[in-house]
């Protein structure tokens, strides 16, 4: 999907030092950076990680104000009861799992301040997001050089889909990036000793829409382009009999963990329920779903063309000029850009940016296939990778949800987001606080069984 170089391919030493040199300088910014306040679906992954790395179970009921709340029958969206009274995430157990590890040294009756717990989960984030930024230099260089390939992966790397936002915090997306771009590498290495690699992508791929499955239609157009990419091989038979086993086993782990959580393979009954009650399912008239689509694209406070301008150009691309797979990806992003609009918060509430784009925004370098000799072209796509970064720079420095974000809250005020004083762009330009609601991070026990006491304090 990325034009090959018509100059002489680099060595295997310059594409490693490409890959690691693009890895640690988005781990290096991230961990540089101020720790960001950070709500949302991070909330069940940085508190399923810690219950999991001292109770090796995913029950958020180890979480004190989360059991009470469950006793109260009020549990927040991002919650749902499983089998035996479990409360789980409705956003699978992926995001815990990944920053399990970095929930060290906790024990029975560990008590954390919040802002520790969000920091052992900014360095799980920030650990996924730089895997993935190498892999995605990684599958730029087997069509590009090593150079190129490592200034495209750090516009991406460096936009708001990647260090000031997924490397702050275990979103569903960040543990989504790395199995996707993964699957992208493959893809991009196909040739390589007669597909070989190719056997592992439909795993990748399924592990990756398990993870996040919103993305199925960004994931089912790279399945498509695996379909293709087999049928070119002369072992194409030997090939699919191989991938689709493999491709069971990749997901038999999250499909056997929603059967035993929750009753359902798919845990679409858990899923879909909790996203109702939240008020995130879709619209139902045309004009709510343009209003969204219009908001994603050009408003103020999460429009691409604010946020990430590289990335409508690179949509643009490759439509207009780009050879069957590229088109077949853009086509998948523009459905997922749909599904996104037809959200009633579209916007995706307290994020940096259009965060529920963000893993087609990682997709974008693969899109300039056939960028066309157009001097002004080029140059446009040039100024939109540097305003990319710019406004990446800025947020993962200067953002931060409790100050920039409440002017109004866009989940009050939606037409906030229509207003350039709301745009947490200009407030940092202008560098001034604005009045906040949010109230300070306490103190949470975890992993403890006072969790039992505070139940039986609110229970009828």
């Amino acid at each position: 999907m990325i034009e090959r170089s018509p100059k002489r391919p680099d060595s295997a030493l310059r594409r490693l030092v490409a890959c690691l040199f693009v890895g640690c300088a988005c781990a290096a910014l991230s961990l540089a950076a101020p720790l960001h306040a950070s709500g949302g679906d991070t909330v069940p992954g940085r508190f399923g990680a810690a219950v999991f790395a001292c109770r090796s179970t995913f029950d958020l009921r180890e979480v004190d104000w989360i059991a009470a709340d469950d006793a109260a029958d009020s549990l927040p969206y991002y919650a749902a009861r499983g089998r035996e009274g479990a409360v789980l995430s409705i956003l699978g157990p992926v995001p815990a799992a990944l920053g399990a590890p970095f929930m060290e040294g906790l024990e029975e009756g560990t008590v954390l301040m919040d802002r520790e717990l969000e920091r052992r989960a900014r360095i799980a984030a920030t650990l996924a997001v730089s895997v993935a930024a190498l892999l995605l230099t990684a599958a730029l260089t087997a069509r590009t050089t090593a150079l190129r390939a490592a200034v495209l992966a750090l516009v991406v790397g460096l936009s708001f889909a990647g260090v000031p936002t997924l490397a702050q915090g275990l979103w569903q997306q960040t543990a989504l990036v790395v199995p996707m771009m993964a699957a992208v590498a493959t893809l991009a290495w196909a040739p390589w000793r007669g597909g070989a690699l190719l056997v592992f992508t439909p795993a990748l791929l399924s592990v990756a829409v398990l993870t996040r499955p919103n993305a199925v239609f960004v994931l089912g157009a790279l399945g498509i382009v695996w379909i293709l990419a087999v049928r070119s091989m002369p072992r194409w038979r030997a090939l699919f009999a191989m991938a689709l086993p493999v491709a069971a086993l990749g997901a038999l782990p999250q499909l056997a963990w929603n059967m035993v959580a929750t009753g359902d393979p798919l845990a679409l009954h858990v899923y879909v329920p909790s996203h109702r009650a939240g008020g995130i399912l879709f619209h139902s008239d045309l004009g709510a779903f343009v209003k969204g689509l219009a908001g994603l694209v050009a408003s103020p406070a999460r429009g691409l063309l604010f946020f990430a301008p590289v990335f409508p150009l690179s949509l643009y691309v490759s439509l207009r000029y780009g050879d069957r797979e590229a088109r077949l990806v853009g086509a998948g992003i523009l459905l997922h850009i749909a599904v996104i609009a037809a959200y009633r918060a579209w916007w995706g509430g307290w994020v940096f940016g259009p965060r529920l784009l963000s893993e087609a925004v990682w997709l974008s370098p693969l899109l300039v296939a056939a960028m066309p000799p157009s001097r002004a072209l080029r140059t446009l796509f040039l100024g939109a990778s540097v305003a990319t970064v710019a406004v990446g720079i800025l947020g993962t420095f200067r953002y931060d949800a409790g100050v920039w974000e409440l002017r109004r809250d866009p989940d009050k005020h939606q037409d906030a987001l229509w207003d350039f004083r709301d745009s947490p762009l200009v407030a940092m330009i202008h560098g001034h606080g604005v009045p906040t609601v949010d109230a300070p991070p306490g103190p949470y026990a975890y992993c403890t069984r006072r969790a039992l006491d505070r139940v039986a304090r609110v229970s009828p």
